[in-house]
This record gives structure tokens, C-alpha cells and sequence, in this order.
């Protein structure tokens, strides 16, 4: 026998989840006709993806076909519904850039006088591809590895001019560079 509390209560959240995402499209322009299918081909449903889809097909089970001989097709299992209470509180809070971010006083952080080929050895050393370049409290700019490496080790013919390291990583903000160069 179903657990018909089970069915309501599986329908009334996926109700909840159709509200929160008509507020999410209200001004926006839409593909498709459901929400929920909307949102499930959005970027931004990818972390809940997986769960949405299993619980759009119930919920499509339960709503077109909801019974044979009496019964109901299907019946919501507890973990499918913990799984659209996640997917209904990912909508509500989805996660924010900070949830995920190094906290400033954590970051490694590089200074407009710092020699390149020393910053690229720390940079290796401990796998950062970016470091931010400060002057005096201030951002000035991101000293990237790859950029850093193709320009301060690229082969140099004879009579090239050397380049100077990272193009103008940090430096955007004067009007001419001044680069310290090390010989390689």
C-alpha cells in the first residue's frame, strides 16, 4: 500500500521548487514552458542536476499517470525526498563566489618589485596558476603563470630583443613600464 503522505509531500515541495524558480525567470526570457525544465538546462542548475531530473520524472510519473488498477505508479523513497529538498534549498540559497573563495588573508599575494623568475619558482613550488601584484595595499593587477613562463623562457634568437617579463603584469596603471631584468 502507498504512503500516500509521502506522494503529498513530495508534490507540495516540488510545488515550492516550480515558486522559487518562477520568481528566478520572472523577468527573463524563457525556452521552454516549465520552470523546472528551464532551470534544469541552466548552468546553474549543474550541481543539482542529477536530482532535479530523477524528480521531475517522478513528479511527471505522479501527475500524468498516477495510478494503475488503484495504485500509484510510483511513490517517492525518503532519499528522493531529501533529494528535492536539497534541489529546493540549492534554488533558495544557491551558493555565493565567497562560499568558495580564499580569504584575503590567505592569499599569496606578489609586489610590483618582485623578481619574476623568483615569483614563478614560488609559484610553481606550491601550484598557483594566479597571484595577485599589490602596491601599497592596492591591486594592481594578477601575474599569471603561463604568461609569465612562455615570456620569461621563450627561446630568443640572435639579436631579439628580451622581452620583458609578463608583458605589463601590474604595471597597467603607469604610463611606461620599468622592468628589472635578470639575466636567464
Amino acid at each position: 500500500m502507498a504512503d500516500q503522505r509521502r506522494i503529498d509531500e513530495f508534490l507540495d515541495l516540488y510545488k515550492q521548487l516550480e515558486d522559487e524558480l518562477e520568481g528566478k525567470y520572472r523577468n527573463s526570457r524563457r525556452h521552454y514552458s516549465s520552470v523546472v525544465f528551464e532551470f534544469a538546462r541552466d548552468d546553474d542548475s549543474l550541481p543539482v542536476r542529477d536530482k532535479l531530473d530523477i524528480c521531475r520524472e517522478i513528479r511527471n510519473l505522479l501527475t500524468h499517470n498516477p495510478n494503475l488498477e488503484g495504485e500509484p505508479i510510483v511513490e517517492p523513497s525518503q532519499p528522493v525526498l531529501r533529494a528535492i529538498r536539497e534541489v529546493l534549498e540549492f534554488v533558495r540559497r544557491p551558493p555565493l563566489a565567497m562560499d568558495y573563495a580564499t580569504k584575503a588573508d590567505q592569499v599569496m599575494k606578489a609586489h610590483l618589485g618582485q623578481r619574476v623568475l623568483r615569483l614563478m619558482e614560488v609559484m610553481d613550488k606550491n601550484g598557483y596558476s594566479h597571484i595577485p601584484v599589490m602596491d601599497e595595499g592596492e591591486f594592481r593587477g594578477c601575474s599569471a603563470w603561463a604568461l609569465c613562463s612562455s615570456t620569461c623562457c621563450a627561446p630568443r634568437g640572435r639579436g631579439s630583443p628580451r622581452t620583458p617579463p609578463c608583458g605589463s603584469w601590474g604595471n597597467t596603471w603607469k604610463s611606461r613600464p620599468t622592468w628589472k631584468t635578470t639575466p636567464l
